[in-house]
């Protein structure tokens, strides 16, 4: 087969026209750009190198349609033709992009920094064999234990929390009756201390003790002043 002189014809070695393509969101750009950055930072900036690497299905279902072209035929062809060939949102193969280079890049960090440990614990070693490397022998000391790490800041910590938790006052909550019950019962009661006739019969309602103690002091208090007024 021939190599495609045209983008139209290149797309359609996938059964896709422009038109189709007006149907799709394009990624491109912003792809391009991520790998740009790549770029600068002597990374990979193959966009279907992060593809290959991979384990979305779309990104496998676009490979497969990308592959089923000749290395000459492909570019011509969009990466949003070989979406809209495989029946794939471009926006997942973004996705699928990005969490790629995320990956890759955190494996590669974790891998720099288990590779660089025993340069790294060598040179601290011989820092620390030298006389003025008093710095590096604390440090050689309690990365292999030989030193107690401190806990204080923990244990304080704790305590304070303790602290003020036995120092927060305990509040009660008294629901206080209605004003009117209140006035009855205290006249009902004051009325016995001076034997003059009850009030009409009611249901009695239950009051709280905290109530019950403020209506005693104050049927003292009215006592007092009856025989005060007798003594007179």
């Amino acid at each position: 087969m021939r190599t495609p002189r045209t983008r139209k014809a290149a797309l359609a070695l996938l059964g896709v026209d422009e038109a189709a393509l007006l149907t799709v969101p394009h990624v491109t750009p912003h792809l391009e750009h991520v790998m740009a950055g790549l770029r600068q930072r002597s990374l990979p900036s193959d966009i279907f190198y992060y593809l290959n690497a991979s384990a979305e299905a779309d990104a496998r279902k676009v490979l497969q349609v990308y592959y089923s072209v000749k290395p000459s035929q492909r570019a011509r062809i969009p990466l949003e033709a070989f979406c809209a060939a495989a029946s794939v949102d471009p926006h997942s193969i973004l996705n699928a992009v990005v969490s790629t280079v995320d990956r890759l890049n955190r494996l590669n960090a974790t891998l720099r920094i288990s590779s660089a440990q025993p340069d790294i614990v060598g040179k601290t070693v011989d820092m620390a064999m030298k006389d003025e490397g008093h710095a590096d022998r604390v440090l050689y000391m309690k990365a292999a234990g030989l030193l107690p790490t401190p806990k204080g800041a923990q244990t304080l910590i704790q305590v304070t929390q303790n602290a003020s938790a036995n120092a927060s006052p305990q509040v009660a909550v008294v629901t206080a009756p209605p004003p009117e019950h209140t006035i009855r019962r205290l006249s009902e009661r004051l009325n016995a201390a001076r034997g003059l006739p009850a009030l009409p019969a009611q249901v009695a309602e239950p009051f709280p003790e905290a109530v019950q103690q403020r209506e005693d002091a104050v049927l003292v208090e009215a006592q007092g002043e009856d025989e005060d007024d007798q003594e007179i």
